[in-house]
């Protein structure tokens, strides 16, 4: 493994059962010179295990989905003393050689997200971003490409305390209340990979996300 490169910010893995890519994405960011985190929701798997035995910090979380992993990560990063948060999501899908990228580009905003090429996400996905980012749009008045990356970094003074999402519209409420609280944002266009392991989406997320939106609308 590299020597830490990166001193003021920490990349969490939020994990749910991804015994067959948490040893890779552990690696491969520890290798860029990043520190790393894992933020479970109570994996079924040898996902703790594996994590463990690579020797990084494993944080339980509240409940098994994202939202509640990434508000403990928020938070844990805080108490530690770190000025700048990312996470990836764990499932192999989202370039890590572009973490440095993405790192170099929060230095001028408050907020960078990972654009994905939505040509490379399977149809229904992809359809269902399109309503997502448009509606986003529409309604914030923004020109985003990609509402519901699930690879970011923050900085965490700007929205510590600020994330109330249990699930996965997390990534939404982030967006929103960038744009509401008309933070600095850019999006750092990337590619997208095929998923290693069984994926995560299903109605309800729909469901949830498309509630968030509308909340973050018209609450203050």
């Amino acid at each position: 493994m590299d020597q830490i490169k990166y001193q003021d910010v920490v990349v969490w893995l939020p994990t749910y059962n991804e015994e067959m890519n948490i040893l890779k994405m552990i690696t491969d960011i520890q290798n860029l010179g990043f520190t790393v985190n894992v933020s479970d929701g109570g994996s079924a798997d040898n996902t703790v295990a594996l994590a463990k035995q690579a020797g990084v910090k494993v944080y339980m979380r509240p409940g098994k989905h994202k939202g509640y992993g990434i508000q403990r990560a928020i938070e844990e990063s805080y108490k530690i003393g770190y000025k700048k948060f990312i996470y990836i999501d764990c499932d192999q899908t989202y370039p890590v050689a572009k973490l440095p990228e993405l790192y170099n580009l929060a230095n001028d905003n408050d907020i960078v997200v990972g654009a994905r090429d939505f040509s490379k996400i399977v149809f229904l996905n992809r359809m269902a971003n399109h309503i997502f980012t448009g509606l986003i749009n529409l309604l914030f008045g923004s020109h985003l490409k990609d509402t519901q990356s699930g690879m970011r970094i923050i900085h965490i003074e700007k929205f510590l305390g600020n994330i109330r999402s249990e699930a996965f519209d997390l990534e939404t409420e982030l967006t929103c209340f960038a744009l509401k609280n008309k933070l600095k944002m850019e999006e750092l266009p990337i590619d997208y990979y095929q998923r290693v392991g069984e994926s995560k989406a299903s109605l309800l997320q729909a469901i949830l996300i498309l509630r968030r939106i509308l909340i973050c609308r018209i609450t203050d």
